[in-house]
């Protein structure tokens, strides 16, 4: 009866829903203008009160503007007032999951203890700043939480991971010894020192969160996603099971179907997508913008110069000068 319930919610909620979860918006149109439209359509049977509707965006700026064009477009349905929806990060969302029984390290706890550990390791350390080589340090080993890399015990065995992964020669390996022996012993250090003191490292902490988050999230529970454009393994595992629950609706800027070379805007879009299901394409209502920016990052077609005398000739009238703006700025700063 459990399971039956859970089920049914689950399909309250895709009903509650549009049919396709991905949904694709070029270049041209505005994301946020669209994703309030859809929460409208989605959620018109409630209007003008959306307070148990949630929305992650990739960045807590643009809440204001969605705020914006949900009152603009309720209003064009006679609503002058709403209750919004809860707009978060998916980092603040995803902290009532973290595991009660876990004690997280604070971010300047982390820090002091690579500061310490450096301090026992004087010929890694040599002449650098501790603070500054501690940091960076910290930022490297988030990385490899989120992305399930873990070190081997045996500096020799992190050195052939390394050596493979780089595709050197013994002779091309040499030059990093330095680097990999400080990475190896410190990345230890600070995980025996965590272990020892009873602690989880922020970013492990927030790994156990995502999964939890998918054992209590409330069945009928939907989620919106906007402005994101990678995740880490685990998010996108956390983000496949909710697609396969139909709990969420994942809205993305750019472009599919592009060659993507790996300086293009839609690199990092078209190898999510590779991961994804089916997607939905936003009807295209302005093509000359989105055309202008295919052709400005093609390299195969010719040198910037040359494109830019391409789209002068296909677009007398620019379609990026609304949009665009050139500065000049006295330094790199």
């Amino acid at each position: 009866r459990t399971n039956s319930n859970i089920s049914n919610a689950r399909t309250g909620s895709a009903k509650r829903m549009s049919q396709q979860a991905i949904q694709l918006i070029p270049y041209g149109q505005d994301p946020l203008q669209i994703l309030a439209r859809r929460l409208l359509r989605d959620h018109q049977h409630k209007l003008p009160n959306l307070s148990d509707v949630t929305v992650i965006l990739a960045e807590a700026q643009a809440a204001p503007l969605l705020r914006s064009w949900l009152l603009e477009l309720s209003d064009t349905k006679g609503f002058t007032a709403l209750l919004g929806p809860r707009i978060v990060t998916l980092r603040d969302w995803i902290r009532p999951y973290f595991p009660s029984d876990i004690q997280v390290c604070d971010p300047q706890a982390q820090l002091l203890i690579l500061v310490e550990a450096l301090s026992q390791h004087p010929a890694l350390l040599k002449a650098a700043n501790p603070w500054a080589l501690a940091a960076d340090l910290i930022s490297l080993f988030d990385e490899l939480t989120l992305n399930h890399i873990d070190l081997p015990d045996n500096l020799q065995d992190f050195m052939h991971q390394l050596q493979t992964a780089y595709g050197l020669h013994d002779s091309g390996i040499t030059a990093l010894g330095q680097e990999a022996r400080l990475v190896h012993t410190l990345w230890h250090a600070w995980h025996d020192q965590l272990q020892a003191d009873g602690l989880t490292d922020a970013q492990a902490a927030y790994l156990l969160a995502l999964t939890q988050s998918l054992q209590q999230l409330p069945a009928e529970h939907a989620l919106y996603l906007a402005g994101f454009h990678r995740f880490n393994p685990a998010e996108l595992n956390w983000l496949t099971t909710l697609l396969q629950r139909q709990q969420t609706c994942l809205l993305l800027h750019g472009q599919a179907g592009v060659a993507a070379e790996r300086y293009h805007p839609d690199a990092a879009l078209s190898g999510l997508l590779q991961h994804l299901p089916d997607t939905e394409t936003e009807p295209v209502s302005d093509q000359s913008y989105s055309a202008a920016l295919t052709l400005l990052f093609d390299e195969t077609a010719g040198s910037l110069q040359a494109r830019s005398q391409t789209l002068q000739q296909r677009y007398p009238e620019s379609p990026l000068a609304p949009r665009l703006e050139v500065l000049m700025a006295q330094s790199a700063e």
